[in-house]
Protein backbone atom coordinates (compact mmCIF):
# COMPACT_ATOMS: atom_id res chain seq x y z
CA UNK A 1 0.00 0.00 0.00
CA UNK A 2 1.16 3.72 -0.41
CA UNK A 3 0.15 6.18 2.22
CA UNK A 4 0.46 10.01 2.32
CA UNK A 5 1.53 11.83 5.82
CA UNK A 6 -2.31 12.64 6.42
CA UNK A 7 -2.64 8.30 6.42
CA UNK A 8 -4.74 8.84 2.73
CA UNK A 9 -3.60 6.00 0.90
CA UNK A 10 -4.14 2.64 -1.88
CA UNK A 11 -3.46 -0.29 -2.58
CA UNK A 12 -1.14 -0.84 -5.67
CA UNK A 13 -0.55 -4.00 -7.42
CA UNK A 14 3.00 -4.32 -9.18
CA UNK A 15 3.93 -6.86 -12.42
CA UNK A 16 6.37 -9.60 -11.98
CA UNK A 17 9.02 -7.71 -12.00
CA UNK A 18 7.45 -5.61 -8.80
CA UNK A 19 6.81 -2.50 -10.76
CA UNK A 20 4.18 -0.16 -10.07
CA UNK A 21 2.91 2.98 -10.80
CA UNK A 22 1.60 5.26 -8.69
CA UNK A 23 -0.63 8.76 -9.87
CA UNK A 24 -0.15 10.93 -6.54
CA UNK A 25 -3.57 12.93 -7.84
CA UNK A 26 -3.77 16.17 -4.98
CA UNK A 27 -1.38 14.24 -2.33
CA UNK A 28 1.70 15.42 -1.43
CA UNK A 29 5.27 13.65 -1.00
CA UNK A 30 6.47 11.39 0.79
CA UNK A 31 4.47 8.66 0.60
CA UNK A 32 5.63 5.19 2.62
CA UNK A 33 5.29 2.22 0.91
CA UNK A 34 4.08 -1.31 2.61
CA UNK A 35 4.81 -4.41 0.60
CA UNK A 36 3.81 -8.39 1.85
CA UNK A 37 5.90 -10.88 0.94
CA UNK A 38 5.87 -14.27 1.85
CA UNK A 39 4.29 -13.03 5.27
CA UNK A 40 6.45 -10.28 6.11
CA UNK A 41 6.00 -6.47 5.75
CA UNK A 42 8.51 -4.57 4.16
CA UNK A 43 8.53 -0.42 3.80
CA UNK A 44 10.37 1.95 2.27
CA UNK A 45 10.06 6.33 1.44
CA UNK A 46 8.94 7.78 -1.98
CA UNK A 47 10.02 11.40 -1.31
CA UNK A 48 9.29 12.54 -5.04
CA UNK A 49 7.98 11.66 -8.87
CA UNK A 50 10.23 9.36 -11.06
CA UNK A 51 11.64 7.77 -8.63
CA UNK A 52 12.78 4.02 -8.58
CA UNK A 53 12.30 2.99 -4.76
CA UNK A 54 13.88 0.16 -3.38
CA UNK A 55 12.17 -1.97 -0.57
CA UNK A 56 13.28 -4.65 0.98
CA UNK A 57 15.18 -5.08 5.19
CA UNK A 58 17.19 -2.42 4.67
CA UNK A 59 14.97 0.05 3.47
CA UNK A 60 12.50 -0.60 6.71
CA UNK A 61 15.02 -0.08 9.27
CA UNK A 62 15.59 3.46 7.02
CA UNK A 63 12.55 4.30 7.33
CA UNK A 64 11.68 3.17 10.79
CA UNK A 65 14.63 5.50 11.67
CA UNK A 66 13.19 8.26 9.51
CA UNK A 67 9.94 8.32 11.01
CA UNK A 68 11.04 7.36 14.68
CA UNK A 69 9.31 4.62 15.00
CA UNK A 70 9.36 0.65 15.27
CA UNK A 71 6.01 0.37 14.84
CA UNK A 72 5.80 1.24 10.86
CA UNK A 73 2.39 -0.34 10.48
CA UNK A 74 0.58 2.04 12.82
CA UNK A 75 2.23 4.60 11.38
CA UNK A 76 0.13 4.13 8.11
CA UNK A 77 -2.90 4.15 10.05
Amino acid sequence: GIVDSTKIGEEVTTDENGRFRFNPGSHSYPFMLSVTANGKTYYSLMTGADRQVNINAATTIITQLALNTSQLANAQR
